[in-house]
């Protein structure tokens, strides 16, 4: 689970610096990624600067920031006398989380949502071991509050800031673990969130049992108990596990 330099691609068009080139290079690589990733442009489409240029009405250095960074992410590459390339599925970047924010929102979200879920599945019980062991006290105690305001969350039937809350909780734990290979775009970790959440279409809360693991996650981060972090951060990613396998089974039933 890495961060890249395109994390916040999405974030920046409201977040980021004040430049209408930065916010016109983003829109370009927002609206280009998503159409690549959702096969709205097909692998082996070709088209020029030029045609970028044209369609967003973008200078020339716009459009060629854009390109180069649609190229780092592996979704086009540039060919002498050819123009920009489409690539196929093998060849993008998949850990980069803009790509995967894409593929979420799109029609392989349940390819990489249950991608996702496996990686989880490994990653997660270290991170909250490593959390239990590496993390501060300030940041303890930011993880017990965190895991409070999840339950008010879900007493009060506010989804929104159910998901705001639970995307920090985990988040809290990936970047305090103690390895920084053990991080998730937040972009990435809210959507994966909102999926779980979601059940024909609709928003619900999480079981009692989920939000009790979640306590009990905090308290052991925060009590330093490696062991029973790991149990308790292995309990909540497989049932999101379990939940995903339960869904496919239906569909395929």
């Amino acid at each position: 689970m890495t961060t890249s330099d395109h994390d916040n691609t999405e974030e920046t068009l409201i977040e980021g610096p004040d430049s209408s080139s930065h916010v016109l290079r983003n829109t370009v690589v927002a609206d280009l990624g998503r159409r690549i990733v959702h096969g709205d442009i097909r692998n082996g489409a070709r088209f020029t600067l030029d045609d970028i240029q044209n369609h967003f009405d973008v200078s020339r250095t716009v459009a060629r920031d854009a390109m180069r960074i649609l190229e780092s992410m592996g979704l086009m590459y540039a060919k002498r006398r050819v123009g920009l390339i489409v690539t196929g599925a093998d060849q993008w970047r998949v850990l980069d989380p803009q790509v995967m924010s894409w593929r979420l929102s799109g029609p392989q979200g349940e390819t990489q949502y249950r991608e996702l879920i496996e990686l989880r599945q490994a990653v997660d019980p270290l991170a909250a071991a490593g959390a239990a062991q590496n993390a501060s006290r300030e940041i303890k105690n930011e993880i017990i509050q965190l895991a409070g305001q999840l339950r008010d969350a879900a007493d009060s039937g506010d989804m929104e800031e159910l998901i705001r809350v639970d995307t920090a909780f985990h988040e809290l734990i990936f970047t305090h673990s103690g390895n920084s290979l053990f991080r998730m775009s937040p972009v990435v970790l809210r959507e994966m969130i909102r999926r779980g959440l979601t059940i024909d279409g609709q928003l619900t809360c999480p079981s009692a049992d989920m939000l009790y693991q979640h306590d009990a996650l905090a308290l052991a981060i925060s009590s330093g108990s490696a062991e029973r972090a790991r149990e308790a951060s292995a309990y909540i990613v497989n049932e999101s596990a379990a939940k995903l396998s339960s869904k496919g089974d239906a569909v395929e039933g």
